[in-house]
């Protein structure tokens, strides 16, 4: 069965998903990390794990799609941030 609760929440994690896959594909055009405090993605990032899990538990199958989605952002986005901070520091 569907829930209108499990659908307005999937909308929230959708949007979050389509900002976080932004965010990766500025990244990597910018080459440079400024402006932004990672921790709190990182933090953002942990909640995402608990969101899957949750919606797991809850069978709320739209939003634990659109979660898996945002965690897969969020995940590029430490990534490619990890790894352009690392080439900065290989180039000092």
């Amino acid at each position: 069965m569907i829930s209108l609760l499990d659908l307005v929440n999937a909308t929230f994690e959708t949007f979050g998903a389509w900002a976080a896959w932004m965010n990766v594909r500025q990244l990597r055009r910018d080459r440079e990390v400024k402006g932004v405090i990672w921790q709190f993605t990182v933090v953002y990032q942990l909640w995402g794990v608990w969101n899957i899990w949750y919606y797991y538990g809850l069978q709320q199958w739209f939003s634990w799609t659109a979660g898996m989605v945002l965690f897969a952002g969020n995940t590029a986005w430490i990534i490619t941030m990890a790894r352009i901070l690392r080439e900065r520091s290989s180039k000092n």
